[in-house]
């Protein structure tokens, strides 16, 4: 039998604010969310910009915001202006890892940066200098993905703050490549995903897939082309309970 729906999906639903969507206006500068997850108790966090700098914020259930986390159910690190948060993680203990810009930071629960991670609670990566993604490993390590100006590029972190690994890959020779998601195996294969193509003619841009061994080393690349007509590209990833 078909399942049944309160409302059709991907419809908006309606009994959420009336409308089925809600503005935020947290300030009078650049504010916005670009990744969430829905958390173990209901709760949602979400990472991006408050002001015009590197953001987080927890929300209850039903969207009003959490105030037992940060500040008003909100923090805002004091990068510079445009240093957004792109993507973060949660470790075993709760603690979360979010990364943009050139930027990793860790917080515990309550939103407050942990100053046990490089001290301040903070990293400057100046490998991945746009930090778009980031796994935590079997091990507890993070891993860091995004790119310089041109490349794939790669950063593994211990949970103290230390950079321990670094990994470049210029997939087609175009120096147009991006990585955007992350994946760590269980086996220890990591997986970067993106974009590979030319800076300057989008009709060479494709999706790109790299994969690596446990210590970092190349496996084997794939590239796909969707025969959308170019600017093709990988924004997300997930590996799913199958092992795909």
């Amino acid at each position: 039998a078909s399942p049944t729906y309160p409302t059709l999906p991907s419809a908006l639903d309606k009994s959420f604010d009336s409308d089925g969507k809600q503005k935020f206006e947290l300030t009078n500068g650049v504010d916005y969310i670009h990744d969430m997850q829905v958390l173990d108790d209901g709760k949602i966090l979400a990472v991006g910009a408050i002001n015009n700098r590197f953001g987080i914020m927890r929300f209850n259930a039903n969207m009003t915001l959490d105030a037992t986390f940060g500040t008003s159910g909100r923090t805002q690190a004091s990068f510079s202006e445009g240093v957004h948060a792109r993507s973060f993680a949660i470790d075993s203990l709760g603690r979360i890892i979010a990364v943009g810009g050139d930027k990793t930071a860790r917080f515990p629960s309550d939103g407050s940066l942990d100053t046990k991670f490089s001290d301040d609670g903070w990293a400057t990566d100046d490998y991945v200098v746009q930090c778009h993604s980031i796994t935590i490993e079997a091990d507890g390590n993070y891993l860091v993905a995004g790119r310089d100006n041109h490349h794939f590029r790669l950063s593994r972190w211990s949970p103290d703050g230390s950079r321990t690994a670094t990994y470049e890959r210029d997939v087609n020779n175009y120096d147009g490549d991006y990585a955007r998601s992350v994946i760590s195996k269980d086996d220890g294969d990591v997986f970067i995903l993106g974009v590979s193509g030319d800076n300057y003619n989008y009709g060479n841009r494709r999706h790109a897939v790299v994969r690596l061994n446990r210590d970092l080393v190349f496996e084997a690349e794939y590239t796909y082309d969707f025969g959308a007509g170019g600017n093709e590209l990988v924004h997300s990833s997930l590996s799913l309970p199958d092992g795909k």
